[in-house]
Order: C-alpha cells, then structure tokens, then sequence
C-alpha cells in the first residue's frame, strides 16, 4: 500500500533549485566583477606606465635641449624647451623648465651628510651672502646635532685664493668647531611666505668671488643661500624640469620632476682643498 507523502513536503524541490540558482548566479556575478576589476586594474597599470615612460621622455629631450648652444651653461631659453611630442599617434608629454637661483630670491638647498653643494658666485651682484640653516618645520623640532664646513674661492691679483672656516649650529658639539656667530629665529621670505632659520653665517665676497662650497656633518640639513644687499643676484644654480606625461587617451597623467645642477667637483676633492700646501699643512 503506497503512503502519500504529507502537505508540509509539497515543493521542496522547487526551493532546492531556486537555492542552487541563486547560489550559482551569486558566484557568477562575483567572478565576473573580480575579472572586471582584474581587466581595469591591469589596464590602467599600463596606460600609467604609458604615461610614466611620456613623461621620461620629455624630461630626457629637455635635459638634451640644456646641452645645446642655445642653452648654455649658465641659462638657458626656456621656449627652446618643446611643449609637446610631434607625434600625434604617441603618447604626449608637457615640459616646464624653471632655474634655480639666478635672481634675487633666496636659493633653497637640501644639504646631505657629508656631501658638498657648491654654491657659483662668480657674476653675483651683492657684496656678501647670508647662508641660513636648520629649519625647525622641515628638520624636526628636536634640532639634530649639524655642522657645516666652507670653502670660499676668490681671486685676489689674479690669483684664486681659498678660504676655509667650520660652524657649528647646534653647541656642545665636539671637534673644536667654533660655535655660528648668528643663532636665533631668522625669518626669510620664500615666494612671499616666512620661512624660520635658527643659524646663519655671512659671507662677504670680493669683486672676483668664484665659488662657495658647503658640506654639511652629523645629519642632513635645510639651508638657504641670500644675497646681500636685498635685491643683489645670484647666479643660476641649476635648472628643474618638470615633465608631465599622458596615455593615448589622455585618461591617465604622470608627473616627475629633475633638478640638474651645473658641473661642480665631487665632495672627495675637498680632502685636498682641506689639506692646504706644503707650506700650509693640515694640523691636528
């Protein structure tokens, strides 16, 4: 005798194939946006490394562009700088070329331990330089131990003369450097904004100044480089390009910066200028 199954199970399949769909287009729908996500994902990596290698590219053309004749050592005419690539079909690229120094504003700098900035004042139209450091919002309230070394070249009869002096900016610190005779808070006007210096020293230059060379010790350092009188030039110091690139089409933007100083000597040679002559030995 066949037993009717009762009312409560009527359907119960219906509800497993409608469970067994829902959890199939459910996992369906996750793979196809992962696939989706992965697709976009790769695809704007690529147009950024696109954009990226425009942007090189633009930076390596204007960086060639500072060696030609029309862009001599010491300045150079920023509208023989190309704006863009000829190429349509190619990826574009926009370049700015600004100079460092060579006016009358202050000239920034990112002194490194133990390596030489060299500073070029030959040209310069002020009758001394002020050379600022530590800077509390950019090196650390808590001011790291720092010292600097310089090395100022002259003509005097027609012969280079060198200088030499050490400053501490931070006392207590060994080595018989002599303490900076400037120490305080000391404003300097930056693109109309006060930046705050805790040292300076001042460098008087004779009418043939030639070269400045700073090294800093014990921590790297911000400093800024003022002429005297206000208003007095400085000679070019390098130049920035800043080189924006774009993909085919222009969905995506990279931007990279160079700084290119003019030619200077390693800091290695300072040990030599240190070491004076045989007349004038380095003493201990």
């Amino acid at each position: 005798m066949t037993k009717l199954l009762p009312r409560n199970f009527k359907g119960q399949t219906l509800v497993i194939i409608l469970l067994g769909t829902s959890i199939a287009l459910t996992l369906a729908l996750a793979v196809s946006v992962r696939t989706v996500s992965t697709l976009k994902q790769t695809t704007t990596t690529a147009q950024a490394q696109e954009a990226l290698a425009a942007a090189e590219a633009g930076a390596e053309v204007a960086l060639a562009k500072l060696k030609t004749s029309t862009c001599g050592l010491y300045s150079c005419d920023a509208s023989n700088i190309p704006v863009e690539s000829s190429n349509p079909n190619s990826s574009l690229y926009s370049v700015k070329v600004t100079q460092g120094g060579g006016g009358a504003d202050p000239y920034l700098l990112d002194l490194v331990k133990d390596q030489t900035q060299e500073i070029k004042l030959d040209g310069s139209s002020g009758s001394s330089v002020n050379l600022y450091w530590y800077n509390p919002d950019l090196d650390g309230t808590t001011e790291p131990d720092n010292a600097l070394e310089l090395i100022y070249f002259y003509a005097e009869a027609g012969v280079v003369k060198i200088s030499k002096s050490a400053y501490n900016g931070k006392a207590g610190l060994p080595n018989g450097f002599p303490l900076s005779a400037n120490n305080g808070d000391f404003q300097v006007s930056v693109s109309g904004k006060q930046v705050k210096f805790k040292h300076y020293v001042s460098i008087s230059l004779t009418s043939v100044a030639k070269i400045l060379r700073v090294k800093t010790l014990y921590n790297n350092i911000s400093a800024a480089l003022v002429t005297q009188p206000a208003g007095s030039l400085l000679p070019v110091q390098s130049y920035v390009i800043d080189s924006v690139g774009q993909s085919k089409d222009g969905r995506v933007k990279k931007a990279i910066r160079v700084t290119k100083s003019l030619p200077s000597l390693p800091s290695i040679f300072d040990f030599g200028l240190f070491s004076g002559s045989q007349t004038e030995p380095l003493a201990k």
